[in-house]
């Protein structure tokens, strides 16, 4: 489980409090220690100046490694969305292929697509919630229908049936491939380390510029609490944005909901 999804543990909203709670914290903390030792804060006009070109450096790089990330994240997150649309598209073609094959090949096909939709919707997408990853002590259920799936498709000695046979293996193989592409997706993602550097430079960019200030009085507090709030949030929208199965903009299986209805309906009797 990557370090943003133990961040997401409990839910979007909650980890939302638990981010801005903790720079509220942490930021408080600075803060009483900075009158506590007044010492550690600028003396004079030179060491102010210095200190707040260092702030405002640090705080410039943070803002940039923020933006960068935020916009990865996302970037993974549209990704992921689109490989969904073409795993559910490739579905669908095949349900469109599979009406020129003949009793009972075709229904075999579309029953093992349907259990197929349905073990994504049932099996795959916990799985992605919970841990994110294609887990390795045990073979998702859909791994097997898909395996199946193939062997239906490749196993006749028909010449006929391997020409109809041709669009339906170029709509497996694009569904295979997307399946394979969400797993990929969804296990990358923001590493501890750069979490590390993001939390880091956040915090150190509240603590310099709270030492940069030689007459720190209580009028001060709600502008860095405020702040601190603001790059809380700044860093939620990270991990939640890195958790496109878990957190509040999650991806849903709406699409291979749709799908199961459809392979349904086509295998009614008229």
């Amino acid at each position: 489980m990557l370090l943003g999804e133990r961040f997401m543990v409990g839910g979007g909203w909650t980890s939302l409090v638990a981010f801005i709670g903790g720079m509220l914290v942490v930021t408080f903390g600075i803060l009483l220690s900075a009158r506590r030792y007044p010492a550690a804060r600028a003396v004079d006009d030179a060491e102010s100046a210095v200190a707040d070109t260092i702030a405002s450096a640090i705080a410039i790089l943070s803002a940039l490694l923020l933006a960068f990330v935020i916009v990865v994240v996302w970037e993974k997150y549209n990704a992921i969305r689109d490989t969904v649309a073409n795993e559910t598209g490739a579905i669908h073609s095949l349900m469109r292929e599979t009406q020129r094959l003949p009793e009972p090949r075709r229904d075999q096909i579309l029953g093992l697509l349907q259990s197929y939709s349905e073990q994504v919707r049932d099996d795959d997408w916990p799985i992605l919630a919970s841990t994110g990853k294609r887990p390795i002590e045990q073979v998702p259920l859909a791994d097997a229908t898909l395996d199946r799936l193939w062997q239906t498709v490749i196993s006749t000695d028909d010449p006929q049936a391997h020409t109809l046979n041709d669009a339906v293996v170029a709509e497996l193989k694009e569904l295979t491939v997307n399946r394979t592409h969400r797993f990929a997706l969804a296990g990358d993602g923001v590493t501890g380390a750069l979490w590390l550097l993001l939390i880091s430079s956040s915090v150190a960019t509240v603590a310099l510029t709270i030492f940069s200030y030689r007459q720190l009085s209580r009028r001060h507090t709600p502008i860095f609490l405020f702040y601190a709030a603001f790059l809380g949030a700044m860093l939620w929208l990270v991990a939640d944005s890195d958790d496109p199965f878990g957190g509040t903009q999650r991806i849903r299986a709406d699409r291979f909901e749709y799908a199961t209805r459809m392979i349904q309906a086509q295998r009614k009797p008229a």
